[in-house]
């Protein structure tokens, strides 16, 4: 049961950091906006690059794709993941009350 929470933590972090958070220099804003102008253009494969740009920009529906991800990764790097997941997650409820 703990290992669930922790890797639920550790999804929940992940999932944020690549939608929602701009990455040291700015690697996932670059990133989203390059998916975003892909989405745009008129290719054979917009559909598959608009869902995927839409994925990229929504905690709930990447994080369902990251699952395997995470499940893959090395014990410690789910544990540093979880951590950072749980220090935000406090940090966003610690917000509200303000």
């Amino acid at each position: 049961m703990k290992r669930l929470i922790a890797d639920g933590l550790a999804l929940y972090r992940l999932a944020k950091l690549i939608t929602t958070e701009d990455g040291p220099f700015d690697i996932f804003v670059d990133f989203r906006l390059y998916l975003g102008r892909q989405a745009a253009t008129s290719s054979p494969f917009q559909f598959i690059w608009r869902t995927v740009a839409d994925a990229f920009t929504c905690p709930h529906c990447l994080g369902l794709w990251l699952v395997p991800v995470i499940l893959m990764l090395p014990k410690w790097a789910r544990d540093l993941l979880a951590i950072a997941g749980l220090q935000s997650l406090i940090q966003e409820r610690v917000d509200t009350w303000r």
